[in-house]
Order: C-alpha cells, then sequence, then structure tokens
C-alpha cells in the first residue's frame, strides 16, 4: 500500500520540475523506447543510466517530439555536449516511433510553456507575441514545404533543406491536402509504382483504420514506412 501512495506523488514531482503540465501526458511508447535505448547506450559506456540522461529529459523528449538537433537542445538537460553526441542516435528513435503511431512534433510548445512559465514569476503578462511567434514559424514551415511541392522538388530534398526527417514532410503534405492548399495531383510525382501502390492499398483496405505499424507488419517489414506514408496520401 505505501508504495501504490508513492508513484502518483514520484510522478507530480517529476512534471513539476520539468515543467510539463498535467494536461500534456508524454508518449508512453516513445518514452519506453528511450529509457531501453539509454540503458544500452550507458552499458556500453559502462556509467549509470542517468549520466546519458535523466528520466525527466526522455519524458520531455517523450512529449515534444524533437525532430533534429537543434530541437534537441531545447530540452532540460541537453547542453551542447550532449547534442553532438546522442541527438543522432534519439532523434532516429523519436522518428521511428512518430512514424509507427501517426505523431506530430510538438517543438513549437516549448517557448511559448517556457514564456508563460517565466511570465508568471515575473508578475509580466506574456501576451499574444509568443503566439504570434509560434504561429508564424509553424506556417512559415508548412509555406517552404508548399514551395517546394510545387516546384516538384523531390522528399529528400525538402526535408534536407527544412532540417527534418521525410515523415514530417509527409505529415506537412497530410495537412495541406486536408486544407485543399495542392491536390493530388500535384504530389503525383512521389507515388510510388504502380506494383508496390497495388500491394500497400491492399494492406490498408484489410485494416480498419490508416495507421501505419499495421501495414507495415502485414506486408513483412518488406516496404519502408515513408513509402507507406507516400500511399496513404493517395487514399
Amino acid at each position: 500500500m505505501p508504495k501504490a501512495s508513492a508513484t502518483p506523488e514520484r510522478s507530480r514531482r517529476v512534471s513539476e520540475s520539468s515543467g510539463i503540465s498535467g494536461n500534456s501526458e508524454y508518449n508512453q511508447t516513445c518514452f519506453t523506447r528511450l529509457r531501453a535505448l539509454r540503458k544500452n547506450l550507458a552499458e556500453e559506456k559502462n556509467v549509470p543510466a542517468f549520466v546519458i540522461f535523466g528520466d525527466v529529459a526522455l519524458q520531455e523528449m517523450a512529449l515534444y517530439l524533437p525532430e533534429n538537433s537543434a530541437d534537441f537542445a531545447k530540452i532540460s538537460g541537453v547542453g551542447q555536449k550532449k547534442v553532438e553526441e546522442f541527438s543522432t542516435i534519439f532523434v532516429q528513435e523519436i522518428s521511428e516511433v512518430m512514424q509507427e503511431e501517426n505523431l506530430e512534433t510538438k517543438m513549437s510548445e516549448i517557448p511559448s510553456r517556457r514564456a508563460r512559465k517565466k511570465s508568471e514569476i515575473s508578475g509580466r503578462n506574456s501576451g499574444s507575441g509568443t503566439f504570434g511567434k509560434k504561429g508564424n514559424m509553424k506556417t512559415g514551415r508548412y509555406t517552404q514545404t508548399l514551395a517546394m511541392i510545387q516546384e516538384k522538388t523531390p522528399i529528400s530534398k525538402i526535408a534536407k533543406f527544412l532540417e527534418f526527417h521525410e515523415a514530417t514532410i509527409y505529415s506537412h503534405i497530410e495537412k495541406l491536402l486536408i486544407n485543399n492548399d495542392i491536390k493530388l495531383s500535384d504530389i503525383e510525382y512521389i507515388k510510388p509504382s504502380p506494383e508496390i501502390f497495388q500491394q500497400v492499398q491492399l494492406a490498408f483496405a484489410q485494416q480498419e483504420d490508416l495507421k501505419l505499424k499495421p501495414v507495415f507488419e502485414a506486408l513483412g517489414e518488406k516496404i519502408s514506412y515513408d513509402v507507406i506514408k507516400q500511399v496513404r496520401l493517395f487514399l
């Protein structure tokens, strides 16, 4: 019984110390995967796991889902040395979870959350400036993706230019389609070959929804998540 009551208290302290709102839960799958990755790295380096990253840092990663080194540097407890040493492998792990569970980054929320907290402490009103900055930043990314799609730029080049993983660009395209900013004819150039398209389309037809992981597994894990996402754009 004492152990059961201690767990919520510990979770509350972790949440408070990290600045993570009680209304914003980190992705448990991502957190578990990151802990496993941390454990492996700690064993390789023969150091305690917390020397790599503490749980609070992993929880922030699992909540905000950083997509590149610049994003990774904004996570609590991540200094330049850790960015250089660990950002690539941790961002890759996060990217895989995002693809599997169809998640989107929440990195744009970090500045506004911390700005509001700072304003509350200092007694100042953060006002609309923070939200305006957030909105402009997000709009700018979609605008750049839109412009490059209209120029028939390969997805790999768009991702490299914007310093994102390709999975993020596909998420941008999905939103552009939903908002009628582009048509399917605009992305015809990224459509997989007819043979691959039919395989993936059939796999989707046998599922109850459009989640990626069941299709990936149904195809024997032989067709990448990126290709599956390409097909899903046309369904």
